[in-house]
């Protein structure tokens, strides 16, 4: 079994920062791209080495896992001189131990499985639940609505008396409102008037209509349209 702590030239407990540090310094040292044609093979093989020691050390539940089965495989020669006198050999020992490894990793892959189906159905039931007390609540909604609707509905006659109010009120604020535009264009006329006698401001407008063929063609234009009207 390889070591990956070795591998990363790091200590067994040393912590993510640490060991995330190693594996970018032992990157850029040992990038294929960055070496001659003649090493680049050999460059090739560590770096493949080392990405594989740091996804291990790197997720914490594959590293928990790791140094289980570290810990499993460097127990004390005891252990495995027991077993070599039972007639197994050192190399079957440790097949057995991977073995059990690999075995650990496929019960708990099972097992996360099974809590994330069993999740799956948990969110089901509490939707359907939710979608009965909703279609519940619903139809309860609709039935109070429709009674607060039979209720509050006005009356067709109290609806036309409205209608005929607000066209009242509508053509009173018409009548103002156009009683109001009319003394205003009247006292504008008048003011005007006042002012177009005043000596000064006579000559200017007389001299004005004289010369400007435009403000001349305008006050026709207005003469014309008053006496029609008259």
């Amino acid at each position: 079994m390889k070591n990956y702590y070795e591998i990363l030239e790091v200590d067994k407990n040393a912590s993510q920062e640490v060991i995330e540090k190693a594996y970018k310094i032992l990157a850029k040292k040992y990038h294929p791209d960055l070496k001659d044609n003649e090493v680049k093979r050999k460059y090739e093989e560590k770096m493949k080495n080392i990405n594989e020691a740091y996804s291990v050390l790197s997720n914490s539940f594959k590293r928990r896992e790791y140094d289980e089965f570290l810990q499993n495989e460097n127990t004390p020669n005891r252990s495995s001189q027991n077993v070599q006198d039972e007639g197994v050999s050192r190399e079957e020992y440790q097949n057995i131990l991977r073995e059990n490894y690999e075995l650990k990793q496929k019960m708990n892959t099972i097992k996360k499985q099974s809590t994330n189906k069993n999740r799956n159905v948990a969110n089901i039931s509490n939707d359907n639940s939710q979608n009965a007390d909703k279609g519940t609540i619903g139809n309860m909604a609709k039935i109070l609505k429709e009674q607060i609707k039979g209720v509050m509905q006005p009356n067709h006659n109290t609806t036309n008396m409205q209608n005929n109010i607000n066209e009242e009120r509508k053509t009173k604020h018409d009548f103002k409102f156009y009683l109001i535009i009319v003394l205003i264009i009247t006292l504008v006329c008048l003011v005007g008037f006042l002012i177009y006698q005043i000596p000064p401001v006579k000559v200017f407008f007389d001299n004005l209509y004289q010369e400007n063929i435009i403000f001349q063609a305008i006050v026709d234009i207005i003469k014309n349209t008053i006496t029609a009207e008259f």
